[in-house]
């Protein structure tokens, strides 16, 4: 997709940023964070919470890029009252400690979630001043993700850190607040249009591999002429096979041999006739 160019640019400042519209400002996103709040690590069983129950977040629940607040556990009763920071609208929720590619993960949540809490390894950001669907879009960007990758620490290669100030001076690119809604609007429409696309593409292609097991499983069972009398197998789920194949043990055709560290079957001759699946001479 091409979209219009704006009239006039000017260098950001921020030498990896690069240009940006003349009325845009370069700014650290401390610069529209009201807060950031943190939950606590309870004790949970690995169901979601039923209605009227309490739950605590799971990770996974921005993984996507995001926010799914079914993926959450139940709190057992002897720790409810331990959770902390209930998952408020407009919030963006961020993942500050996990794998190095999903660390800094972000979903922004559309409706408030009293019965849902954070645990200790995610924070919800409350914002001011901007259009938290324009700073959600924004953490789905490689500018954002390069910061990630840079600000990150940890011991383990496995697991990475986010700290909170190093999170407060990332650099965002700022229209005003009215082109901020503006701009998400038409990433809601174009993205739906595009994920509307990926589902029909996905939908076909799980019929075309449907269609591809059929085809391998009728021509391996019933051969290639569809006119071939047939005959029952004798097995119940083999079904109806050409009256022309015969039907035998596959151990009857196999010779298994052992080697070290491996194990081979040698199909002796599975082409040959008699074979099931092929003619008998």
């Amino acid at each position: 997709m091409s979209l219009p160019r704006y009239a006039q640019y000017k260098d950001s400042g921020v030498a990896w940023l690069g240009e940006v519209p003349e009325h845009w400002e370069a700014a650290k996103i401390k610069s529209v964070i009201k807060s950031i709040e943190s939950g606590v690590s309870v004790n949970a069983i690995d169901t979601p919470a039923s209605d009227g129950s309490i739950g605590v977040l799971k990770t996974s629940c921005v993984y996507d890029g995001s926010f799914r607040f079914d993926e959450n556990k139940m709190v057992l009763d002897e720790e409810v009252d331990r959770v902390a920071c209930s998952v408020k609208k407009d919030a963006i929720i961020v993942s500050r400690m996990n794998a190095p590619a999903l660390v800094g993960a972000a979903g922004l949540v559309k409706e408030d979630r009293p019965n849902l809490f954070l645990p200790d390894r995610l924070w919800q950001i409350h914002l001011e001043g901007c259009a938290p669907s324009f700073v959600h879009y924004w953490t789905l960007t490689n500018l954002y993700r390069s910061q990630v990758e840079a600000a990150c620490s940890g011991t383990s290669s496995s697991m990475q850190n986010l700290g909170q100030d190093q999170f407060r001076n990332f650099w965002i690119s700022l229209p005003c607040e009215d082109e901020q809604f503006a701009i998400a609007a038409f990433l809601d429409r174009e993205t739906g249009k595009i994920d509307a696309l990926i589902a029909e593409q996905e939908k076909l292609l799980t019929l075309l591999a449907e269609k591809r097991q059929a085809t391998i499983s009728r021509a391996v069972t019933r051969g290639l002429d569809p006119n071939a009398p047939m005959k029952d197998s004798g097995v119940p789920w083999l079904g109806e096979v050409p009256a022309h194949w015969e039907i035998k043990p596959l151990r009857s055709c196999v010779d298994f041999q052992e080697g070290p560290g491996i194990m081979a079957a040698d199909f002796c001759g599975l082409n040959r006739p008699g074979f099931i699946g092929g003619s008998q001479s």
